[in-house]
C-alpha cells in the first residue's frame, strides 16, 4: 500500500469514503465496538466518496451537514485506487453529517462492512464524537 502525505489532508473524490481500523457493526463488543443507535441521528465523519461532490453523496439524502471536522492520530493511504483513512501520525480533514437510523444500513453496505470497512466512533479535535469508516 501506498502512503498518503499526513498533513492536513482533504480527498476530493474516491470509491468511497474511508477511514482506518475499527469493528463491525454487527454482534462485536468491547473498546470502539459499535452499539445500537441510542438516538434518531447520529454523526458520520466523511472525506472520499461521501463528501459533497462526490460519487456516493446522494447517499447522504436525508442527513443534515454539520461543520466540518479534523481527526488527529489518523492517515490516509490508498488501496486499489481509494483511499482509506488508518491510525497514524497525521491528521485528516473531513465533513461531518447527522445521520437518520434509516440511512445506515445502505452506508455500511456502501462500505462493504466488515470485509473492506469497520465502522467505529471516534473523537474530533474538537472533542464531538462521530462514526467513521475505516480500513478493515
Amino acid at each position: 500500500m501506498r502512503q498518503l502525505p499526513q498533513q492536513h489532508h482533504d480527498v476530493e473524490d474516491g470509491h468511497r469514503a474511508q477511514d482506518a481500523r475499527g469493528d463491525s457493526r454487527s454482534e462485536r463488543s468491547g473498546a470502539g465496538a459499535l452499539s445500537p443507535h441510542t438516538s434518531d441521528f447520529e454523526t458520520l465523519f466523511v472525506y472520499g466518496s461521501l463528501r459533497a461532490g462526490g460519487s456516493a453523496h446522494h447517499l447522504l439524502d436525508g442527513s443534515t451537514r454539520n461543520p466540518n471536522g479534523e481527526l488527529e492520530a489518523a492517515e490516509l493511504i490508498e488501496r486499489d485506487g481509494y483511499p482509506m483513512l488508518r491510525a497514524g501520525n497525521g491528521r485528516v480533514c473531513g465533513e461531518v453529517y447527522a445521520i437518520p437510523a434509516q440511512l445506515w444500513p445502505a452506508l455500511d453496505a456502501w462500505e462493504e462492512v466488515p470485509g473492506v470497512y469497520q465502522r467505529r466512533q471516534r473523537s474530533l479535535l474538537d472533542g464531538r464524537r462521530v462514526w467513521v469508516y475505516e480500513a478493515a
